[in-house]
């Protein structure tokens, strides 16, 4: 893994956990966090896993896309 795609999912991670603070400020309920966070979880776990996958447009939360690095 590049240190470009690490920057990208270390990002993806904050966001992910910015946007569960908003939700637990917002009263979400606690299953849809965790909800949140088990998808976000899986996403790593896959990004980690898979080879290249930096190198396409894929969506990952809420409609974002990542391409080349960038959130589009």
């Amino acid at each position: 893994m590049t240190k470009s795609e690490k920057l990208i999912l270390a990002n993806v991670l904050k966001e992910s956990l910015e946007r569960t603070d908003r939700m637990w400020e917002d009263k979400e309920s606690h299953a849809m966090i965790i909800g949140y966070l088990q998808g976000t979880i899986k996403c790593a776990i896959r990004e980690l896993t898979d080879t290249g996958v930096f190198s396409k447009a894929r969506p990952y939360h809420e409609g974002t896309v990542i391409l080349d690095g960038e959130n589009i």
